[in-house]
């Protein structure tokens, strides 16, 4: 930290992280942008569950209306 910032209680600078915590926590960053990008496209989306696992993350959505293969390739861009 280089002046007045807040440390964040609970989260480890990364330099301070092991590989397999650093990982856990851009798997649990990731899960909310993936949210972050539904949510935009598709605002009715309720969101449900979004963890990290242990091969990688993923989010359960609640869409208003069903979406496509079409739609992946949106929500990716």
């Amino acid at each position: 930290m280089t002046g007045g910032e807040t440390p964040l209680i609970g989260v480890k600078p990364l330099n301070k992280m092991t590989n397999q915590q650093f990982l856990d926590q851009i798997r649990h960053s990731s899960a909310h942008l993936l949210a972050a990008a539904v949510l935009e496209l598709y605002p009715d989306t309720k969101l449900t569950i979004g963890p990290a696992i242990e091969n990688g993350f993923y989010y359960d959505f609640d869409f208003a209306s069903p979406i496509s293969e079409t739609d992946l390739t949106l929500i990716e861009d």
